[in-house]
């Protein structure tokens, strides 16, 4: 919300918010109208730009819909707990979205093992840009043990009403 997406993370096709359909931060709404949240998951409306969150800009796009954009997070040591779970936030308002997918490494980045679709969301989950954004909670317990990475694949959708978001994603050990 406030630096939890930095260089650490690493972003295909590169960002952009005029070009491709692509990861993108943002404090304010979408520019698209009839899609995306209007404000991040945490504060509301920001009184200050600080909070921020992450979304597809499907406006300018000329992706094939078959290739998502990845946004991928560091490698996280699960290799100590017994207990783990994959909590974020998603906003996916607008009439032409696509999919959403969540997978995990479990493998190294020269040698990567993903696991395909540790969640999946297809088509929009809020009806309107000010809806509350929806938590998300999906269990690790099966890779407890191991170094784990995320990658968060958004899939284009009809057109630019598609533009998906996601906030405070976080791993929890254990639950709480």
């Amino acid at each position: 919300d406030r630096g939890g997406f930095n260089s650490n993370w690493a972003v295909n096709p590169p960002q952009s918010q005029t070009s491709v359909f692509g990861w993108c931060v943002r404090a304010w709404p979408t520019p698209s109208f009839f899609t995306g949240p209007m404000y991040d998951h945490t504060q509301g409306p920001p009184a200050n730009g600080l909070h921020k969150y992450v979304y597809t800009e499907a406006t300018f796009t000329s992706t094939n819909p078959a290739i998502p954009t990845r946004l991928r997070t560091p490698y996280i040591n699960l290799t100590s707990v017994s207990q783990a779970r994959l909590e974020f936030w998603v906003h996916m308002h607008g009439a032409d979205m696509g999919s959403l997918v969540v997978d995990v490494d479990t493998g190294t980045s020269s040698n990567p093992a993903w696991v395909d679709s540790l969640w999946v969301q297809s088509g929009q989950l809020q009806n309107d840009s000010l809806d509350p954004w929806q938590r998300v909670v999906v269990s690790l317990d099966d890779f407890v043990g191991k170094n784990v990475r995320f990658r968060f694949l958004g899939y284009y959708g009809d057109g630019f009403r598609g533009d998906m978001a996601i906030d405070d994603v976080k791993v929890r050990t254990p639950y709480n």
